[in-house]
């Protein structure tokens, strides 16, 4: 490849690193309730988070055949609408997908329990979207 191809493709790299830098955060401040199912019964979340930038924090009350168990949240938004975060008190791991339209968090979580390991899906939906949010314009 000579000098101007290294050129170009060293413009397309740049250009293309400028344009993932360029993703605005999600906003996901606020109150979020959803459900959960693996192969036991079904859980019932409740999250309060905040974020600031891609980074993501709060508390979700996970509320599985009368009981509940409280976890810390602790997570970041990947790509444009990507969304991972670790329930490490929980041992619990959620990957998704923020859907701006609906309001909606969907995806997989990872349980590491007791000489087990669970998964399944989980879905949230924000209760209240924030005043003058900006969430992510395409």
């Amino acid at each position: 490849m000579g000098k101007w191809g290294v050129a170009v493709v060293g413009g397309l790299i740049a250009g293309a690193l400028v344009a993932v830098a360029a993703v605005a955060p999600i906003d996901f401040t606020g109150h979020w309730t959803g459900t959960a199912a693996g192969k036991g019964s079904p859980v019932t979340l409740v999250a309060d988070l905040t974020s600031t930038g891609k980074t993501i924090a709060g508390t979700l009350d996970a509320t599985q055949d009368g009981q509940t168990q409280t976890c810390t949240v602790n997570g970041k938004q990947h790509g444009r609408s990507g969304f991972k975060a670790k329930l490490a008190d929980c041992k619990i791991a959620l990957k998704g997908k923020f859907d701006a339209t609906t309001n909606t968090i969907t995806g997989h979580f990872v349980h590491h329990g007791r000489h087990k390991v669970e998964t399944g899906m989980f879905t949230l939906t924000r209760a209240t979207s924030p005043s003058g949010a900006f969430l992510n314009p395409r």
